[in-house]
């Protein structure tokens, strides 16, 4: 009975040892990769915010960010060509956290849309809970990028206006990034689902950001 017992107590106390370990590493981690953002920012000439900051002033609460539904990490945010950016990580409750790149520019102008990557799972969800949300936007006109790609918005043509041929051969070009693209106004976000990247990485969503300002610039 003894024994038992001392192996309980020997089982518990390295369990709770590596538990603590663990944790450990983890908030070494999140200080490694902070310090890594701040030194991207200082180099590019940015501004560098700890995780736990608000967004900017300069873009709109969209409702992810404002509803309590994940936590904001690590950002850079500065201003470049005459638009403003804001490149952070994002931890969505009870999913991998994965990095946001939020721009605005004031000569844009965006009904306000969200488009996903669809697949058989996202297709059949819509169709079980179409009346929940905003309404689906279908371009029966384009079958490849309807299979690629879910689109909601709250003014139907004005988003079927504005996904041109153009814009719809953007993103079907590019379904291997897997965009989730939200915006509204003169501001979006967009990331590649359920991927973070390395703050080394910066100037590639930079490229990336641009792309999309000049796509939907095009759009005006």
């Amino acid at each position: 009975m003894e024994l038992f017992i001392y192996g309980f107590i020997g089982i518990t106390v390295v369990g709770w040892g590596l538990f603590a370990v663990l944790v450990l590493l983890r908030r070494q981690t999140r200080m490694n990769r902070g310090g890594e953002w701040q030194r991207v920012a200082n180099e590019m000439g940015f501004s560098y915010h700890e995780r736990g900051s608000s967004l900017p002033p300069q873009f709109p609460d969209f409702d992810m960010f404002t509803h309590g539904v994940g936590r904001l990490g690590d950002m850079v945010e500065g201003e470049m060509d005459g638009v403003w950016f804001c490149i952070m990580d994002y931890k969505p409750r009870e999913r991998p956290t994965r990095t946001i790149c939020l721009l605005r520019s004031d000569p844009l102008a965006f009904p306000y849309f969200f488009l996903q990557p669809a697949n058989i799972l996202t297709h059949a969800f819509s169709k079980l809970f179409s009346g929940i949300g905003y309404p689906m936007v279908e371009l029966e006109e384009d079958p490849e990028f309807k299979a690629g790609y879910l689109l909601q918005g709250k003014d139907v043509a004005a988003v079927k206006a504005f996904f041109t041929p153009n814009v719809r051969g953007f993103f079907t070009s590019r379904r291997n990034r897997n965009y989730c693209v939200r915006a509204d106004g003169q501001a979006l976000y967009f990331l590649h689902r359920n991927r973070r990247f390395r703050p080394d990485q910066a100037h590639d969503i930079l490229k990336e950001a641009f792309e999309f300002r000049d796509l939907f610039m095009e759009t005006r």
